[in-house]
């Protein structure tokens, strides 16, 4: 559900690589943003630039946030 309208249709692409996870904004009006454990600030993807998930990062879809926790931890 998202009554705010903050994620757009085609907003941002997971996927896996090997046993790498990906993610990668493609094209959205809001923006996807990630924050990974070492940082202090929430980074903006660059359209289209692909991003390894590390163990605990969040991301940030619109106004939806959800945090990568990989069934075997590294």
């Amino acid at each position: 559900d998202d009554p705010e309208h903050s994620v757009s249709r085609r907003h941002a692409e997971l996927r896996l690589d090997g046993w790498d996870v990906i993610v990668r904004d493609i094209g959205s009006s809001n923006g996807t943003r990630v924050w990974d454990p070492p940082s202090s600030s929430w980074q903006r993807l660059q359209t289209g630039e692909p991003l390894v998930l590390g163990e605990g990062t969040y991301v940030a879809v619109g106004r939806r946030v959800f945090v990568y926790e990989p069934a075997v931890p590294a």
